[in-house]
């Protein structure tokens, strides 16, 4: 079905059912008269889902919804915005796309043309938040339906002098003249529809593309599963000339979601590193964390009872991701538990720690002696192990712990002492 053939009964459904379930609305089949069901169903679906995940979309009227395998695929609003803020910085930043539109006078400021491919369409939930920062913009994909739709989307979500081309990226790459921006978010599933992470083993390849892309662009922005160790990424991206100047480590709500690359050509032989949680951003060079580990002294290993009262700090999932936990205990003056174990403690609270913080309420080893007298006041806890040799549940079920109230920590010392600590979130 075209767009422009739904009928006002299909129409009416779905506005009068965007809170219905779904599936109870199926049993009625076809006993709505004039109601194309199917699609009536896959856009009240495709509501409720973005209710959460894009309430721009969910609460723009006319706004259409692509198949299932499409809208759990893009991108959500947050991280969308997220690359709409890094393409506004990188245009002020990099100064780039500046062109004169027409001949200048003597005298007269050259003018300045912002413009951006997305090679890579989709749903178009980057493209619509990104394509805002600039003067014009293109939004190519492949599926004459997600074409269709965005072409029906995009005027209502408020994007202007954009155009719609239905072709595969890659030629269009080849064929398209230069630009300011490309943003590419290749396909992370093979031929027969299994996930994917290797950048080589995507569609797009971004390294047999990487040389045209920076000859098309000022600067790329590309989009990576939050499964691909970065470290052989970028290696490999550089294994010519230095091409990544940032990499960005994107989460929400304290889960990894995405990475970004940006390439351009004369990139630092270093990239920064941005760790992204909602709204806490933290960047460093990689030299930076190439610095000694500070652990805890063997007297506090020896006499893991001096940790009460200290205060306990959990890197959150994007510094987890990058591994600089060598950066954050020089940054933030906290020492690791161990090298292993991915947790820091300090006497002092600091406020601005991008992570989960705690107060250390008991210690304990795993003596039962030990611990019936540390522990004896706690019923209930929330489990959660870094270098330990139980699983959560094990240790769990062998303290006799039940969900929820204190945190408790089970972890490994560098004197391959097994410790716990019960925790009260700050």
């Amino acid at each position: 079905m075209k767009i422009n053939e739904i009928s006002s009964e299909t129409v009416a459904f779905i506005a009068q059912n965007l809170k219905s379930d779904v599936q109870t609305l199926a049993l009625k089949g076809g006993k709505t008269k004039g109601v194309d069901m199917p699609f009536a169903l896959s856009q009240i679906k495709g509501h409720q889902t973005s209710c959460v995940k894009l309430p721009l979309w969910a609460a723009t009227k006319g706004v259409i919804f692509p198949v299932t395998l499409s809208l759990e695929q893009c991108s959500s609003q947050q991280t969308a915005e997220y690359k709409a803020q890094l393409l506004n910085r990188l245009s002020k930043e990099l100064k780039v796309g500046k062109k004169p539109i027409s001949p200048q006078k003597e005298g007269e400021k050259e003018a300045k043309e912002l413009t951006l491919v997305d090679l890579t369409g989709g749903f178009g939930v980057d493209f619509t938040l990104m394509a805002k920062q600039v003067d014009s913009s293109c939004y190519v994909e492949q599926q004459q339906t997600l074409c269709d739709i965005a072409e029906n989307n995009l005027p209502l979500l408020g994007v202007r002098n954009f155009k719609v081309m239905c072709c595969d990226g890659e030629k269009y790459l080849n064929d398209m003249n230069g630009t300011s921006f490309i943003f590419l978010d290749p396909a992370r599933r093979d031929a027969s529809g299994a996930k994917t992470v290797e950048i080589e083993h995507c569609t797009p390849n971004v390294l047999a593309l990487k040389e045209n892309l920076l000859q098309k662009c000022c600067v790329a922005i590309v989009k990576l599963s939050p499964m691909l160790d970065w470290h052989k990424a970028l290696k490999s991206l550089n294994e010519d000339t230095p091409i990544v100047s940032e990499i960005h480590i994107v989460s929400v709500q304290n889960e990894c979601k995405e990475l970004l690359f940006v390439l351009q050509n004369n990139a630092p032989k270093q990239p920064q590193i941005y760790c992204v949680n909602d709204q806490q951003v933290m960047s460093y060079e990689p030299s930076e964390n190439e610095v000694a580990l500070q652990t805890i002294s063997s007297e506090v290993e020896e006499h893991s009872e001096m940790l009460q009262n200290q205060y306990l700090y959990e890197p959150n999932a994007s510094q987890m991701k990058a591994g600089c936990f060598a950066f954050l205990s020089q940054q933030y003056g906290v020492k690791a538990l161990s090298a292993n174990s991915h947790l820091f403690v300090s006497p002092h609270f600091i406020d601005n720690w991008n992570g989960r913080k705690f107060k250390i309420q008991a210690v304990s080893s795993l003596n039962k002696k030990e611990l019936k007298t540390n522990f004896a006041a706690f019923t209930h806890a929330n489990v959660a192990v870094r270098n330990f040799p139980l699983s959560a549940n094990e240790l769990r079920k062998r303290l006799k712990l039940k969900e929820g109230g204190s945190f408790l920590f089970g972890t490994t010392l560098g004197c391959n002492t097994h410790i716990l600590l019960m925790c009260n979130k700050e």
